[in-house]
């Protein structure tokens, strides 16, 4: 019999792909500082592996396997992106190009909503809001205050769109963008002092188990198999499932189960 200690840890460090036109968004909270007693917590541990979820910035990943290599010689992570502000010029171009098409074809109530929906793409009191589907109860609601909501819900209504059509504008257009490539990568780093026995293996979700805002990363499994002593082989599935209690956010978290289930058969 041998000791197998792991721990895991959603560490919500954004650092520098949360910025939106070079400022940062509301949800990057102490990022340098909490990067550091997190490195200094994993090197002090008695832990076999550490198991990380949400190191989304790719300079933050490098430099906690960086510093902590000689407790934790062998790491791996999934594929790492730019963030918001590249992910912000591809939905302007998105847009921009969604415009032309529509005016082309004289869809004058399109043209409208497209503009009303690249407006909403701003600071306001210098701070982001961002996609007005997914305000409530995740982290982009805390940009605009109670008066502020309901004066862009009015102005819309004014202007002739409805709710229904503004989320499905927004549906196609998140997903056009995301499909060229996400925002956010897979956000894991897999942390060990045992060898892997091959190269660890990243593997994405499909578009099926993603749901709403999620869907501007690039989620998935992250597998490694690790040789232990007494020629133990032991296989580790790392993943960061789908957030939300909306039916679609339940329904992508039953699927993204079923794909992990399946990367373990």
């Amino acid at each position: 019999m041998i000791r197998f200690k792991a721990s895991f840890l959603n560490t919500h460090l954004f650092h520098n792909t949360a910025k939106w036109g070079g400022k940062p968004l509301g949800f990057v909270y102490r990022d340098p500082e909490r990067t550091d007693a997190i490195t200094q917590m994993i090197r002090e541990s008695d832990d076999d592996v550490w198991l990380l979820a949400e190191v989304w910035d790719e300079n933050v990943g490098k430099s906690i396997a960086k510093n902590v290599r000689t407790q934790f010689p062998h790491a791996a992570h999934s594929p790492y992106h730019k963030g918001f502000d590249d992910f912000r010029m591809r939905l302007d171009r998105v847009l921009k190009r969604d415009v032309a098409k529509a005016w082309e074809d004289r869809q004058w109530g399109r043209i409208a909503s497209l503009m009303l929906f690249q407006g909403m793409v701003v600071f306001v009191d210098g701070n982001i809001e961002f996609f007005t589907r997914y305000l409530a109860g995740n982290h982009f609601s805390r940009s605009l205050n109670a008066s502020q909501k309901k004066s862009l819900i009015s102005g819309l209504l004014q202007f002739g769109v409805t709710k229904e059509h503004l989320n499905n504008l927004v549906d196609y257009t998140v997903s056009s963008v995301a499909l060229d490539g996400p925002c956010w990568g897979g956000g894991l780093l897999l942390l060990s002092r045992h060898p892997f026995e091959e190269e660890p293996r990243f593997t994405p979700f499909p578009p099926e188990a993603k749901a709403e805002y999620e869907r501007i990363a690039n989620k998935g499994v992250l597998e490694a198999s690790l040789s232990l002593p007494q020629g133990i082989r032991l296989g580790l599935f790392l993943t960061h499932f789908q957030e939300g209690e909306s039916p679609v956010a339940i329904s992508a978290r039953q699927a993204e189960m079923e794909f992990l289930g399946a990367c373990t058969e």
